[in-house]
This record gives C-alpha cells, structure tokens and sequence, in this order.
C-alpha cells in the first residue's frame, strides 16, 4: 500500500521523500517534502504557514477499529496565543486519521489529505489576517472585546461578550468551500444558551462574504446584548389563541433571521415587527408589515399595527420623538385577523422560513419567560387547579402535546410577497423608531404593570411591555371583529368622541374600551346604563363588569374566546346580566382571602371565560367560548373550589358546573346529556339548584344567582357531616331579598375513592375520570 500511496502522491504533484523506516524499525513512513498553494489564501499566509510547518508524515496504525492512515503534521508553534496551556508547547502537533481503502481507491485518502491542507491553509489565514487587524488597531478596542480560547490547526475558538462566558468555534469544510459556525458558552458564561445560535447562518453568510473575522467579532459584539434581550420574549406555543380550533398551539413569538442585523419577530403569525440591529449600540424598530421598497403596501399574511409608535415613543432613544399617528398608525389590515399556517411550499411568504441556511436548535434559557403564562381564569385548564398553570412541567405538558419551541427559526429567503393592495401614503408606524440597548431590553424583559395601571394581579401581568402592549393590540383588533360579526347583530357600534376608543351598545349598556394612553400596556373598559335604564343599575355593579374586564378579560394570555364570552355575557337581558354580575361579585369575595364575608362560604366561586376540559358531561369542545345561548337556555360554566384546608399534600377538592338558565321556566339546574349517568355529587348539587330555583320562582326572582350562591353557602361533599346553620341570602354582599336558606359549615373528611376533583367531584381522580 506504501507504493501506491507514493504513486498517487507523485501523481497529485505532491513532493515526498518516498518509504522509509522509522529509527526503531517498527514501522514505515512517507514524509512529505512540501504541500501544494491553495488557491484563494493570501499569498503571504500561505507562505508563512509553510515556514511554520516543520515536518509533515504518513503512516499506517494498526488498533483495535482495524488498519487505517494516519497524517501527523508537526507546526513551530501558531500565529496567536491561545487560553488553552496544553497549546503554548512550541511544537504543535496536529493529526488526521483516514480509514484503509480498497486499493481502487486509494486516491482517496490523498484527496482528504489535500482537503485538510486546505482547511488549516484558510483558517490560518483568516487567523493571522485577523491578528494584523488588532495589531494595526484599525479597530479601536477589537482587542479587549475578544479572546483567542483556542487554535489547533483545525478549528479557532474565540469567547466574546460579558465576562467572555460566549464562545464562538469556526473551521473550515473544504466539501462545503465555506467556513462553518459553531456557537456555545463557557464557564464563565451567566446564560444559558449562546443568543447568536439563531443567527447562526446569516452570520456564516458574513463571514464567507467579507472572509474577515474582525468584522464577524464586531458584529458578534454590537448585537449581543439586543439578541439577548429577544431571548427573553416566550415562544412557547399557546393553546385557545385560534377561536376556531383552540386547541392547535400557535407561536407566541417567531424569530425570523433576515440578515446578521435584521431580524424580523412575528407576533401569533400576525403582527411582525422589524428590527435592524446597528453598531452603535441602538436598534431600530419598525412595522414589519410593510414592503421594504413600498412601506405604505403591507405584506400578505400580517396585519399593520395600530399605536406602535405611541407605544415605542414611550422607550425611543432620541426624546423629541412623538410617535405621532396615534390611533391611525396604519390602516386596516387587508387580510383576515385568523391566520391559517403558511403551505410548506410559499417560500417567498415572511412568516415561511427557508430551508437553508439552517439555524442550529438550540434550546431557550431556562426563564420564567419561556414557560405558558399564568392562565387568568379555569375556562381553559389542562388541570384542575387554575393556580398551577404555567408553574410546573406537568401542567405545561398537558395543554400542548408539543414542548417549549426555542425563539429562533431558520433564515428566511428572498423577499416577502407584497399584497396588491392599492398604496397608500407613508404611515408612521413604517418609519424606523431608534432605541437604545437598555431601552430595547426593557420592552423585552418581564416586568409588572406601571402601578396606575394595573388592577389584575401582578403575576398574571408579569410579562413583557412588548408583549402586554402586542395582546392589547391583538385583543382590541378582535374586539372590533366581534362586534361586526353577524353573531351578534344585536350589539350596535357608536361613533367614539376620541381617537383609539372603540364604543358600543348592548341591550342594557353602553361600553367604551380603550387603550391606557401613557403606557399603551393595558385596556380598559367603561360601562355605564342606557339612557332609558339608568335608574335600575348601581355604579358598583357597572364597576364589578370593568374590574372583570381588566382582570380576567384582557389579561395574558390575550385569548379571543375569553372577550367573546364576555361580550356575550355584557348582551344579555337585565336580569340575566344582574345575576351575573352578582356571580362575578361573589367570584370577587370568595378569591380575597382578606374579605370578612368569604369565611361564610363553604366554597370559592371562579367563572370558567372558555369552556373547561374537565367538565362533565362535554357539551362542547374545550377551549371555546363558554356562554352558549340556545332559544331560551342559557349555558355556562363555573369552578368552585373548596375553602376548607386540604389535607397536606393533596389538592383542595374542585368542582366543574356546566350550568343551565331555562329563562322560560326560571329554572336553573346542571346541564345534562342523553345517555349520561351522572355521579353523586352532580345528583346532589342538582338537587339543590332545583329547590334554590323553586324558592326564587315563588319569591318573584331570577333564580341564577340564588342558585349558585346556595350551592357555594350549602353544599357539601358526600363525605362531609353538617356542622351549624349560616346567615341568610344577602349578608355576602348580594342583594337582599326571598326566602331565607340554610347554609352548613362542614368539617372535610376523607373524599370517596376513585371521585373526580373536576366535574362534581373532589379528592384525587380514579382510572376512569382521568383526562385522556
């Protein structure tokens, strides 16, 4: 094999001095004279990579994978000083191993020889281009911003950003004529995750084109700190953002590399914003609906933003910046607000990536960012308990068959298609708004509402600025939808008096929604009687409906269902909405832990905002709106929760009601379905909701609230024994009035086997009753 590897040398135009035997006689060898020019490298890199190679041999091993080739290449020492000891030795050693080919094919294992010459050839060149660079210090600071880690011939390793904890690996792949990127972190390192790994492509696409690896480092330092800060914003899929099919996850954030210093972050396959990252230390952000060469044409698939430059006025760099447009930023979208995912064959569409370059997947940093958010109401819960969602892996796991989804996508490329939609003039929200770093993270960071405007708890609103102010503007644009839907034809739009208000008119009220104008991070609703009913309403009821809204409605993570159950609850008759209302003032009272009158209930009261997948019998599909009127009937659904101290380690016992008003009849009991048995629990609960309904018919009441309200005073679990007799209706804040009921206080014992804590049910669930 010795004579036709010198064959083929000698054929490849390789000087070698032929077989020989080592000094010990144990084996042979062929050294190599000298090694071809590779074309492309610098001629003075090539020169001085052949003065420092000292001795370059091939050789035959035998082990235990069987025969194969080994090439030692033996280097005075490299062109950096590197971080790593075991690579200050002046002699640097660098091998490669070829397998044994058949003897047809041994030009094989020359051609893989010349292919490596050539990986070290242009890695050592773009290693000692980069080091005159510093050196001439063309570049003022390069020096301090990075560290050689490490350089063996093959591969260069570098570690910038803070406290250089982020690495950058590049090599050479001669089959590919380009170099590769690898990027990782350190010890040093207070991340997770590398943020440049979704850029991962566009920033090979930098470095092959410019073949400069101070320019690579520039960039890698300039967009460090804003590639960060996106990695902050939660691309967890969420579940109930389609109110078509609520159980398919859609994105909450996309990342769509255009270039080293564009991006492109969609918001629900609907909005998308621009962002261009600059040297300078600013970023600028814009409207990514809008053509690049038209800004006035929004693009296919997205939807304009309205009051994005009022909104990042609030964070821009340069403080005479206004954000005018206001309200009127962009116009109305041309296409539907509900976003079907694009075909896997449209690659010019913006939210399609490109099959190549292809990003690395490389998993998000493990924030309280990336994890579903805190669900505002049990409508739409894979568990029982509404407390947990989004705070442990099991609760996570069980709304979305697929995991945590990073916040990078693959390149995208060629050029979005444009809609052909007739242009407009420039509208501000297409002009580029400048931001400083800080700023930029501020609007990407988990943080609490400004105090004078929040009213939800702040964990449900502890999300970003970005994205609170990005489901306002979703959530409004539905808003709009819902009321032009001919669903509700009942529901009569009015002309606002003010820009950025939307109003309208429900059979008793009149509602006013706005964005909150100083921090454009939440919306508020005002609701005041009509004009001819103004005299039947108090202001505390009108204030429980806006406290509702702001709380439980327009809250993370901004679903539409949940605004149509509301609005559909706001369009129901006076006395059908007064004993909702009374309901929800009891959600109120029974949810403080603080409040005197709550220590009086047996039960805690939640309104289910989309329809829960714990409820038996399933009447309708989960996740979808939760008020359904049918003719005369009134459905809907609520959780109780038990008040009384849990057993430790246990969950305290819950209870779904799909509960039925028959407005003809005044009767409200548990919905039913045919061929469905239900368990004790329901029969019981049923029962009393049946007597509660009778009682109210004689008292001349609706029997709504009454019926809830004795079920969250009286009832008790079939395993739990009475204990004393409770106040009458109206001392928990309810309106007075009827006949006086019963209400027990019971000690919790054990629950009964195998009974659900979900659907008339409490303890822990059996086989059967488990949610498949």
């Amino acid at each position: 094999m010795y004579h036709t590897h010198q064959r083929e040398l000698s054929r490849q135009r390789v000087p070698h001095g032929g077989a020989a035997v080592d000094p010990s006689g144990q084996s042979r060898y062929i050294r190599l004279i000298d090694l071809p020019t590779v074309a492309d490298v610098e001629p003075v890199a090539m020169e001085q990579l052949r003065r420092a190679l000292l001795s370059a041999t091939i050789t035959q091993q035998e082990d235990k994978q069987g025969s194969r080739w080994a090439v030692e290449y033996v280097f005075h020492g490299a062109p950096a000083r590197s971080q790593q000891r075991r690579e200050q030795a002046s002699r640097r050693l660098v091998h490669f191993w070829y397998p044994q080919p058949a003897v047809e094919a041994v030009s094989e294992v020359v051609d893989r020889l010349l292919a490596d010459w050539r990986q070290m050839a242009e890695l050592y060149a773009l290693l000692l281009a980069y080091q005159q660079f510093v050196a001439d210090d063309r570049q003022r600071g390069l020096s301090q911003l990075t560290e050689i880690s490490s350089f063996t011939y093959r591969t260069l390793t570098l570690a910038y950003g803070p406290d250089r904890g982020s690495t950058v690996k590049v090599e050479y792949s001669s089959d590919e004529k380009r170099f590769r990127l690898s990027f990782g972190i350190n010890a040093r390192s207070s991340s997770a995750t590398n943020p440049h790994a979704m850029l991962r492509g566009q920033l090979e696409d930098l470095l092959n084109a410019e073949r400069s690896l101070a320019q690579l480092m520039v960039a890698l330092d300039s967009t460090y700190s804003p590639l960060v800060s996106l990695d902050k914003l939660s691309a967890t899929p969420r579940l109930g953002v389609r109110s078509d099919r609520p159980l398919e996850p859609v994105p909450n954030f996309i990342l769509l590399p255009q270039t080293a210093w564009h991006v492109r972050l969609v918001y629900r396959k609907t909005y998308c914003l621009s962002i261009h990252l600059h040297s300078d230390e600013l970023v600028s952000v814009r409207d990514g609906a809008f053509c690049v060469s038209d800004r006035s044409r929004p693009l296919d698939e997205l939807t304009p933003l309205r009051n994005l430059s009022a909104f990042l006025a609030k964070y821009a760099a340069d403080p005479s910046f206004s954000g005018v447009g206001g309200e009127d930023d962009t116009p109305p979208s041309p296409t539907s607000l509900e976003l079907d995912p694009p075909s896997a064959h449209t690659p010019a569409s913006p939210l399609q990536p490109s099959p190549a370059p292809a990003a690395p997947v490389v998993s998000s940093s493990p924030a309280p960012s990336s994890t579903p958010l805190h669900a505002p109401s049990p409508g739409f819960l894979p568990a029982p308990s509404p407390s947990h969602v989004g705070h442990s892996p099991a609760a996570a796991g069980a709304m979305s068959p697929f995991t945590a989804q990073p916040l990078m996508s693959p390149a995208v490329a060629g050029s979005p298609a444009v809609s052909k939609a007739p242009a407009t003039r420039l509208r501000p929200a297409a002009a580029p708004v400048m931001l400083s770093h800080e700023s930029f993270d501020q609007l990407c960071t988990r943080a609490p509402v400004p105090p004078a405007a929040l009213r939800a708890a702040p964990d449900v609103m502890q999300v970003s600025p970005l994205e609170r102010h990005l489901g306002c503007v979703y959530l409004r644009a539905h808003l709009r939808k819902t009321l032009e839907s001919p669903s509700t034809p009942s529901i009569v739009r009015l002309q606002p008096t003010e820009q950025g208000v939307i109003m309208f008119k429900t059979t008793c009220l009149q509602c006013r929604v706005r964005l909150e104008p100083e921090h454009v991070q939440t919306l508020h609703l005002s609701v005041q009687p009509n004009p001819d009913s103004m005299e039947q309403w108090q202001p505390e009821e009108m204030q429980v409906l806006e406290r509702y809204f702001e709380t439980k409605v327009a809250v993370p993570p901004y679903r539409h269902n949940t605004l149509k159950t509301f609005i559909t609850m706001l369009n129901r008759q006076a006395k059908v909405l007064r004993d909702f209302i009374r309901i929800l003032q009891l959600e109120e009272i029974t949810s403080d832990p603080n409040n005197p009158k709550a220590s009086a209930m047996n039960w805690s009261v939640e309104w289910c905002t989309t329809s829960h997948p714990a409820a038996l019998p399933a009447l309708i599909p989960v996740g979808l709106v939760s008020l359904i009127i049918v003719g005369n009937k009134v459905l809907f659904f609520l959780q109780l929760t038990r008040r009384l101290a849990a057993p430790t380690g246990s969950e305290p016992a819950r209870i779904v009601l799909p509960v039925v008003y028959d407005m003809a009849d005044n009767m409200t009991q548990c919905a039913d379905k045919k061929d469905y048995q239900p368990n004790q629990v329901a029969q019981q609960v049923n029962q009393l909701m049946r007597r509660s309904s009778e009682l109210a018919a004689q008292a001349g009441e609706c029997s709504l609230f009454r019926a809830v309200h004795d079920v969250v005073h009286s009832f008790a679990l079939p395993t739990e024994q009475p204990q004393a007799v409770a106040p009458p209706l109206g001392s928990d804040g309810g309106a007075p009035g009827g006949q006086m009921m019963q209400q027990r206080q019971y000690q919790q014992q054990r629950p009964m086997g195998g009974m659900m804590p979900s659907m008339m049910g409490a303890g822990q669930p059996g086989p059967r009753d488990r949610m498949q």
